[in-house]
């Protein structure tokens, strides 16, 4: 299992099942949270998104790429000529990255604009990130809430956290260690922007979350939208109340589990995973406790 799916919930009631879990799971893991809105500042160690660096010398070129890609949104084309700018490596952060693009030489005019392109966007995005020094090797010994509130567009989040999910990944890739049980938990907000929901393929992200499982790190991903049923299976999942009018065709809902999603209150949900549906209260109790 990936871990688990938290979604439509009523104001205040999936930031309270979070803070609660975050307390609950520290005692026992490694806590990692990508907050994209500030709303768990101050329950972990909390981190501003300039405070981290990622070597990106330690992620393959064709990685770099496909996270590049994704996180600033570049079509096939763009990505296609962004591997032949940076394929033979030589960069160690941002700065190296952007000078290496700007002096890459193009022959047409719309390599010219497909390489401004890109640099615009880097460039937005790289002000951010890679000057800190909090690297990966921290985060995977302590616990820290990473604040992305002080980023201002969503092509800049989604690249600040697809580095580090990609940064992690190479990390316990060169560890070689297959854990059989857990002791690195990542909780991603706002999960619907990093995952295509749209597409019935896995993109890069989809990826690197499911492998991040083999290396004891287990993701939980919570979000305001239903994702594609492909991820869905890998997930034990909680429902707070939902319309089931606002799933998309692909996903498909039981009598059964809508009959259960009709019955709860605002202030219940529904956790479904391998042992059957349980219908359970937020641990707003908890909360209070001291952590």
């Amino acid at each position: 299992m990936i871990g688990i799916y938290v979604f439509l919930a009523p104001p205040g009631g999936k930031s309270s099942l979070v803070k609660a879990m975050i307390k609950k799971l520290r005692r026992k893991y490694v806590v990692t949270v990508l907050d994209w809105h500030g709303e768990y500042t101050g329950l972990l160690p909390t981190l501003p998104t300039s405070a981290i660096n990622i070597d990106l010398e330690k992620l393959p070129p064709k990685l770099l790429t496909e996270i590049l890609g994704f996180g600033l949104g570049l079509n096939e084309p763009s990505m296609y000529m962004l591997y032949r700018m940076i394929r033979d490596g030589n960069y160690t952060n941002f700065n190296d990255l952007i000078n290496k693009i700007d002096n890459y030489l193009v022959s047409t005019r719309t390599e010219a604009e497909m390489k401004a392109a890109i640099l615009r966007r880097l460039e937005y995005s790289a002000m951010n990130i890679g000057k800190g020094i909090v690297d990966i090797n921290s985060l995977v010994e302590g616990d820290a809430v990473i604040d992305l509130s002080d980023l201002t567009i969503i092509e800049e989040k989604r690249l600040v956290s697809s580095l580090i999910l990609a940064a992690l990944y190479m990390h316990y890739m060169r560890r070689g260690l297959i854990e059989k049980g857990v002791r690195h938990v990542l909780i991603i907000e706002e999960a619907q922007n990093l995952l295509d929901i749209d597409s019935s393929s896995y993109s890069i992200i989809d990826h690197i979350i499911m492998e991040l499982a083999k290396y004891g790190l287990r993701v939980v991903l919570v979000s305001n939208a239903v994702p594609k049923s492909s991820i869905l299976k890998h997930c034990n999942i909680v429902l707070f109340k939902i319309n089931p009018e606002l799933l998309d065709g692909e996903i498909m809902f039981s009598r059964n589990l809508i009959n259960k999603l009709n019955e709860i209150s605002t202030e219940e949900a529904i956790v479904i995973s391998s042992k059957g549906i349980t219908r359970v209260r937020p641990l707003r109790q908890q909360l209070s406790q001291p952590m």
